[in-house]
C-alpha cells in the first residue's frame, strides 16, 4: 500500500515509484524493507555462481570481515540469513523460511 523506491546506477536515477503516503523526497526509517532487495539480489549471485555460492554455504568464506572458526557466529550460513534467523542457536531452530528447499522462490513469495 504504501511504498517508495528508487533504482539507479552511476548514470543516475533509471526507476522510481511511489505509492501511497511515503514518497522519495522524506526520510523514514525503513526497517526491513531492504530485506526484499537483498534476498533478491543473494538469489541472483546464487543463480549465477555455477553452484559455488549456495544456500549452505558459509558466509564466513565469502566475507572476509565474518566472524572465523571457533568464533561465535562462525558457522552461519545464507540459508541463516536469508531466512533472517543468525544461526547460533539450534540449527534445527535455524531452518525455517524459505530457504529449506521446502518451496520454490515463487512459492515461497506467495506464502
Amino acid at each position: 500500500r504504501n511504498a517508495a523506491m528508487i533504482i539507479g546506477d552511476e548514470r543516475g536515477v533509471q526507476w522510481s515509484a511511489e505509492r501511497g503516503w511515503i514518497d522519495l523526497q522524506s526520510a523514514y526509517s525503513i526497517a526491513s524493507e531492504s530485506k526484499l532487495v537483498t534476498a533478491v539480489t543473494v538469489y541472483r549471485l546464487m543463480a549465477r555462481s555455477s553452484g559455488k555460492l549456495m544456500p549452505a554455504s558459509f558466509v564466513a568464506d565469502w566475507i572476509e570481515e565474518w566472524p572465523k572458526s571457533p568464533a561465535l557466529g562462525h558457522n552461519v550460513t545464507l540459508a541463516d540469513v536469508m531466512s533472517f534467523t543468525e544461526g547460533f542457536r539450534s540449527k534445527a531452530l535455524a531452518r525455517t523460511g524459505c530457504m529449506t528447499g521446502e518451496v520454490n522462490w515463487s512459492a515461497c513469495v506467495a506464502r
